[in-house]
């Protein structure tokens, strides 16, 4: 009975495995939910989110946006990092509509998932629409292919 065992659970762990891709952290990334937020996430509704890295310098990065019932509906946004400590990061995002809303990023241990606190309203204005939503780990693409 000990045989079945020894087949089983590297077969069962073997096949856990393939289901997503594989995410190591160097030690600064382990210090920072921001970087390990960067990527392609979807969320439960199948709206696919590419956070790109902050170039060199700047102040604002990319975060694109692809509507899972609608593909060929494409938008660009921008965000500025506002705190970030391992396990969560708040950004600002800009939406290309001129919308702004404050994001917090709350970050999975394995940095497999996200939930998200949304705070929308009007520039200087207080939150006018707060909601949550749990994202899924997709890949290290930080834009859709083209």
């Amino acid at each position: 009975m000990g045989w079945i065992r020894f087949l089983i659970v590297p077969l069962l762990c073997f096949t856990s495995s393939c289901d997503k891709p594989s995410r190591t952290f160097t030690e600064k990334e382990r210090q920072s939910a921001y970087l390990k937020l960067l990527g392609h996430w979807k969320d439960e509704g199948g709206n696919h989110f590419y956070f790109a890295p902050l170039p060199e310098g700047e102040r604002y990065g990319r975060l694109t946006f692809i509507q899972g019932f609608q593909p060929d509906r494409i938008f660009h946004h921008r965000y500025s990092v506002l705190d970030d400590t391992p396990d969560v990061v708040t950004m600002r995002i800009f939406y290309q509509a001129g919308q702004e809303s404050q994001n917090v990023y709350k970050i999975s241990r394995d940095g497999y998932s996200f939930s998200k606190t949304s705070h929308f309203g009007i520039k200087g204005m207080e939150a006018l629409d707060t909601f949550e939503e749990t994202f899924s780990w997709v890949g290290e693409s930080y834009g859709p292919p083209l």
